[in-house]
């Protein structure tokens, strides 16, 4: 029986990069037609749960079947900042979430304050899918929550940190262009989420530098969602 090679660091970062490519494309793009889309809500929720769902599930397959990374590698484990204790992952957890709703709120009223109007808003929001009550409202909370927080920090702090060499300079490196990028799949909602997701994700993308422990962030991304949304 022949076993698959692990390949090259070189290589690795390239298919690491084609599968994040082909994983925030959609998010870039789904701006351009979610408004139109919405108005279908049978088509619109298809092509969420692909986008958010499928695709995503797809991504950490052909991950695995490649042999790129383990979980811990993007910070799936119970270590932080290379320790493993209890009580610090505990902490982290509870610390990381309160810190994260505090920077997306100052983030977000900095930037209203800076911009008088929010340039490049589109007549779309995510607010608007969601039902003012009964079991669909839970439902669809749910889902843009727990999809967006633990999606989008594994393909921009997780994923995206394989990228980039164990160096200061990588580590800098990656901080900038992770937090770019993720603020540019943010364009729809205007200037001022452009901003407040700029500082998030420069706050995410040092927090994981510094803890190397994903989960606090993904529970950080899940609260602001919730609180954003509700």
């Amino acid at each position: 029986m022949i076993q698959k090679q692990i390949p090259s660091p070189a290589r690795r970062r390239g298919k690491i990069a084609y599968l994040l490519l082909l994983g925030i494309l959609p998010l870039e793009l789904n701006g351009f037609y979610n408004a139109q889309l919405s108005q279908y809500p049978d088509w619109y929720w298809c092509v969420e749960i692909l986008t958010w769902i499928v695709l995503p599930i797809f991504i950490l397959f052909m991950a695995a079947r490649w042999r790129l990374f383990h979980a811990s590698e993007i910070g799936l484990h119970a270590e932080v900042a290379g320790h493993r204790s209890t009580g610090l992952l505990i902490a982290a957890l509870l610390i990381v979430p309160a810190f994260f709703v505090i920077v997306d709120h100052v983030g977000y009223f900095a930037a209203q304050g800076f911009f008088p109007k929010n340039i490049g808003k589109i007549a779309f929001g995510y607010r608007d899918l969601v039902p003012s009550s009964g079991f669909l409202r839970a439902l669809v909370l749910l889902h843009l929550c727990l999809t967006a927080g633990i999606v989008e920090e594994i393909y921009f702090r997780g994923m995206g940190r394989l990228l980039f060499p164990e160096t200061s300079m990588g580590s800098a490196m990656y901080v900038i262009v992770s937090s770019l990028v993720f603020s540019s799949i943010h364009w729809e909602g205007g200037v001022w989420n452009l901003s407040a997701t700029l500082v998030l994700g420069v706050t995410s993308s040092v927090l994981f530098v510094l803890l190397r422990n994903l989960w606090p962030l993904i529970v950080g991304h899940i609260l602001c969602d919730f609180l954003w949304f509700r």
